[in-house]
């Protein structure tokens, strides 16, 4: 079976939905001071502790690039992350009602997460 390709998507595993302090440096590296970025870079993050460590961070900067980290203050989650309060709650909303509908029509059909992908795919490039 062939695998949803999405070229603008980096996958880490882990064990849970919350991104380790030990994949931050690689997000930093593969998304945002990729050879493609531009020279200034900002970077918004939360109050979370794995990005409280900002020297992991700064090692993944080549010297041509410039990031700038600012962080959310603690507290602050529904006045300044509206994807996390708003659009993702709606998000996992449709994938759950997509998925009730094909099992409750389609039980032979496997509901895989390439199908979320892939949805996730199709939704950011109408």
């Amino acid at each position: 079976m062939e695998h949803c390709q999405a070229p603008d998507l980096l996958v880490l595993a882990g064990k849970t939905h919350i991104m380790k302090k030990s994949q931050v440096s690689a997000f930093v590296k593969e998304c945002m001071v990729e050879p493609s970025s531009p020279p200034l870079t900002a970077l918004l993050v939360d109050s979370w502790a794995g990005f409280a460590n900002h020297t992991n961070k700064w090692s993944e900067v080549p010297g041509d690039k410039e990031l700038r980290l600012m962080t959310i203050p603690p507290g602050a989650t529904a006045l300044c992350q509206p994807l996390d309060v708003y659009f993702f709650r709606l998000f996992r909303r449709y994938i759950r009602r997509l998925h009730d509908h094909v099992a409750h029509h389609h039980p032979d059909l496997a509901f895989i997460s390439d199908s979320v992908l892939e949805v996730r795919v199709l939704c950011q490039h109408q």
